[in-house]
């Protein structure tokens, strides 16, 4: 993380602290400066994309994967399981 003092990429975390949001809130000491400061962090909820063959992308679809394995797998001693 970059210090907003001294612009440092050199920085430790002191102490971290969850919130209600699903985010984190992280205090940060300066390896270069010594000052401190926070970061807010919160996840990014996407769902990935999946690179096909010929370059295009799509969103996953996790029935498009059951039903390619069903298939796969329809002609060979594989239980429904």
């Amino acid at each position: 993380m970059r210090c907003p003092y001294c612009q440092s990429e050199d920085s430790k975390v002191i102490d971290t602290t969850h919130d209600s949001h699903g985010g984190i809130r992280r205090r940060r000491e300066c390896k270069h400066c010594k000052q401190r400061f926070s970061s807010h962090e919160r996840p990014i909820l996407a769902t990935p994309l999946i690179v096909k063959q010929d370059g295009t992308r799509e969103e996953f679809d996790p029935a498009k994967l059951e039903r390619g394995i069903r298939i796969a797998c329809a002609k060979r001693p594989v239980s429904a399981d």
